[in-house]
């Protein structure tokens, strides 16, 4: 099997902006350090139970003789009359030799419980696995040969199951049921009779299985890998959906034909097959002439084709920042498909946060927007005449998290008032939406969001001024920033120290003693600019390297970072002076926005809206060098009073495989949600 080529970028970030990496696993599959296995959990390991030998199984862990087994096969035999016995071959766990023995249906044997962890494959290179642990994001490296016999099922992005023992990987396991695609199927042979009802089959993975007469070349089949037996065709499964869906006429249905053979009810799922490219993101024609994004050789979608008569009109009321606006416009548009309901333009409540007026149609394109979520939800700049002269009702969605919610405690003042408008909670279950609100919501993000075409144009030329290749870098170190922290900064010049406090007031005093100390591990301070200089240069990233910040006005303490990076280049100083004065609070955060989402490598001082909005922008475009910065562990090190060389040693281990290399984190309801 050969590793990833045009997805080898989303699992080979330690190899670009963190290289020369090496994780846990030996060549040899020995763990030199797992977090994961504690002391206590060694211990308990080392209690073995005793079982039945009839009950071993490849796989299992046995002490015998003072010595650790791992059990590579295992066969039951009834010799005549005699009773039935277990012939087992098992493999040292220390120095690899195979022993072969025999045990009788009353001999007990010594079990050593193992730690089962989850982890994904990334590629196969040799005779080597490359694993990632989906939560934690650690890599790993095994050998093929722990897999056993199911090594040749083994495929990108494929969940595995490793069994681990004192700190070594001694099996792993593939899922029961893999599919695989028929390669070449044997030649009926001459002069039979009778069709047999089975043939030799090729498959893509190399191996040779039986499959139905039936099947030929192409087609794609569910593998058993425990005894590699046929178990389904695909076709069948898809033969029994298009009983009911529309006859196959294209590689995209159109609402008119589903509309022909199927009858849509208000919030039902009508269930279409759309096919895609293998790798890489296509556009399947849905309702109305609309586009959804999706992913893999064929899969089944949910969606639901716009009822005639909507529900009435919503606005989406948007506050704060821009990536936080953003946010609340991307879960609105979903709860107002959720509610059938027709979208009116979203309003920008800015004035309070950025002391200006910029709206939705000063950052982003209304006509695409319009545009791209066409088939998923309608849009319309200006209300009808009736209601166009009064206010919407104003709906609190404070405590609104699941598509229940919205049903029943939203949709009837929908139906009452016929215009309303509403914020979404700052927590919502995107997980429970039906498909169709999922896709619309996703459409909203990630497609329909496009810079009007002056400040695109704006973006492109600060894109072009930076040196290239560049490191986006977001810093927050305000003085709001820092008075709402809490966190207490001793060191800070006098004139950082008064516009901190002129910035909290009275309410917001800074955190003193133990309560300081306990605040500052529990990772809720903002980095300093030095301290981020230090963290840059713990990861081993050059001092040379071209840097853009991107940042409001008003950072504190910049000495402490540009004495050391000295290529910093700031929006201000690339772009004309008289059109940056003239910029918005908005405009100038989507330049950022902009910058960040293109870099060759962005890094984040902070966990906020932006942070999270550009990495999972980055995540859906592919390009995954993005690192969080981890405050928790800097004051966690930093209170050890360790030496600087020791300190730049301990932040390297803690950040090397600490990256956003999957979903994204902002919506990650909408990766992968579109096959089942």
């Amino acid at each position: 099997m050969r590793g990833i080529s045009s997805r080898s970028s989303l699992y080979s970030l330690t190899r670009s902006l963190l290289s020369h990496v090496r994780h846990g696993f030996t060549p040899g599959g020995l763990c030199r350090e797992t977090p994961a296995l504690g002391s206590l959990w060694s211990a308990l390991q080392s209690r073995g139970v005793k079982v039945n030998a009839i009950q071993l199984r490849p796989g299992n862990v046995i002490e015998r003789t003072g010595r650790t087994f791992r059990v590579v096969e295992s066969e039951h035999k009834q010799q005549g009359r005699g009773g039935a016995s277990i012939q087992v071959e098992l493999r040292d766990v220390d120095n690899g030799s195979k022993l072969n023995l025999r045990f009788g249906p009353e001999e007990s044997v010594e079990k050593v419980f193992v730690q089962e962890k989850s982890f994904t494959c990334l590629y196969t290179e040799g005779d080597t696995a490359f694993l990632i642990e989906p939560d934690t994001f650690e890599q790993v490296e095994v050998p093929l040969d722990i897999f056993g016999k199911a090594a040749v099922y083994l495929k990108e992005e494929m969940r595995v199951q490793l069994q681990l023992y004192d700190g070594r990987a001694l099996s792993a396991s593939v899922p029961k049921h893999v599919t695989c695609t028929i390669q070449e199927t044997q030649l009926p042979m001459k002069g039979l009779t009778s069709a047999p009802r089975y043939k030799r089959a090729l498959l893509d993975n190399g191996s040779t299985i039986q499959v139905p007469s039936y099947l030929e070349a192409g087609e794609k089949i569910v593998i058993n890998t425990e005894d590699d037996s046929f178990v389904k065709s695909e076709a069948t499964l898809r033969r029994r959906f298009d009983l009911f869906s529309p006859p196959r006429r294209d590689p995209a249905i159109s609402v008119a034909s589903v509309r022909e053979h199927s009858t849509l009810l208000e919030f039902s799922a009508v269930m279409i097959l759309i096919y895609g490219v293998s790798r890489g993101w296509q556009s399947g024609v849905l309702a109305n002439g609309g586009y959804m994004d999706i992913s893999l050789t064929s899969a089944l979608v949910f969606c639901s084709a716009l009822p005639a008569k909507s529900n009435g009109f919503i606005r989406i009321d948007c506050f704060g920042g821009l990536n936080q606006m953003r946010r609340d416009l991307c879960d609105g548009v979903g709860i107002a498909r959720l509610l059938n309901a027709t979208l009116v333009l979203p309003k920008f409540e800015v004035a309070a946060y950025w002391n200006e007026s910029s709206g939705f149609g000063d950052v982003f394109d209304v006509d695409y927007f319009i545009q791209k979520l066409n088939g998923f939800i309608k849009v319309v700049k200006d209300l009808p005449t009736d209601i166009s002269s009064k206010e919407p009702f104003r709906v609190d969605c404070s405590k609104r998290k699941g598509q229940f919610d919205y049903r029943e405690t939203i949709l009837p003042l929908l139906l009452e008032h016929h215009y309303i408008s509403l914020t979404p909670a700052m927590s919502q279950r995107r997980d429970r939406y039906p498909q169709y609100a999922k896709a619309t919501l996703c459409q909203a993000c990630y497609s329909a969001l496009r810079l009007t075409t002056s400040l695109e144009k704006k973006a492109l030329e600060l894109l072009d001024a930076i040196p290239k290749p560049f490191l986006s870098l977001h810093l927050r170190f305000e003085p709001d920033m820092v008075a709402y922290s809490r966190c207490e900064y001793p060191n800070l010049s006098p004139s950082s120290l008064a516009a901190i406090k002129a910035a909290g007031g009275e309410d917001k005093k800074p955190w003193t003693g133990e309560i300081a100390q306990s605040w500052r591990k529990r990772g809720k301070c903002p980095l300093t600019p030095n301290e981020t200089a230090l963290m840059l240069q713990s990861l081993r990233i050059p001092t040379s390297t071209n840097i853009y910040l991107a940042a409001g006005d008003g950072l504190m303490e910049m000495e402490g970072f540009t004495s050391v990076y000295t290529k910093v280049f700031t929006k201000s100083d690339l772009l004309n002076r008289e059109d940056f004065t003239r910029m918005h609070g908005n405009t100038k955060a989507a330049l950022d926005y902009y910058v960040s989402i293109n870099s060759d490598a962005y890094v984040a001082t902070y966990f906020g809206n932006m942070d999270k909005m550009v990495a999972a922008m980055r995540a859906y475009k592919g390009m995954h060098k993005t690192l969080f910065l981890s405050r928790k562990a800097f004051a966690e090190l930093t209170s050890q009073r360790l030496e600087e060389e020791e300190l730049k040693k301990a932040l390297w281990e803690v950040h090397r495989n600490d990256f956003e290399i999957g979903r994204g984190s902002a919506l990650p309801d909408c990766f992968c949600e579109f096959k089942l």
